[in-house]
């Protein structure tokens, strides 16, 4: 992972989005041995693991298990209960505060986060379309198999 992820900084990627354990660590390795070349974590804020991390994508852990409480303690819990965990509930976001983004702040996420709470950007939750329906104007993604 960690040579892939150097052809791709070598080929002129900035940032990669490291989803999944043992991947961040070989992508934080190339891109600490490049120059200008970022890491987006995932699951937990990853600042501490690298200097080259810019920002997480996390799962809400604290939120989480606070509202399964509130279930509980409601009496609202149910045995095999599934919940989904969005925007709509706090669920995910990102780690902002210790965020290495150049032209996004804090307050500019909090803004995007309440407008796509509220809607304004619908989040697809299909998870069998391909890259090119996905409607990017302004992101090139190029999905990548092993």
């Amino acid at each position: 992972k960690q040579a892939k992820a150097a052809g791709w900084y070598g080929s002129g990627t900035e940032v990669i989005f490291a989803w999944g354990g043992a991947v961040g660590t070989s992508v934080m390795a190339a891109a600490e041995a490049s120059k200008d070349k970022w890491v987006i974590g995932v699951d937990v804020d990853q600042y501490a693991e690298s200097a080259t991390v810019i920002s997480s994508s996390m799962k809400m852990l604290g939120n989480s298990v606070y509202q399964a409480l509130v279930a509980y303690y409601s009496d609202k819990w149910g045995d095999g209960t599934t919940w989904v965990l969005d925007s709509t509930n706090d669920g995910v976001g990102l780690a902002m505060d210790n965020a290495k983004w150049r032209k996004f702040s804090k307050s500019d996420y909090d803004a995007l986060y309440k407008a796509v709470q509220e809607g304004q950007y619908p989040i697809n939750n299909k998870y069998d379309i391909g890259v090119n329906d996905l409607g990017l104007k302004y992101v090139k993604v190029t999905e990548v198999a092993d």
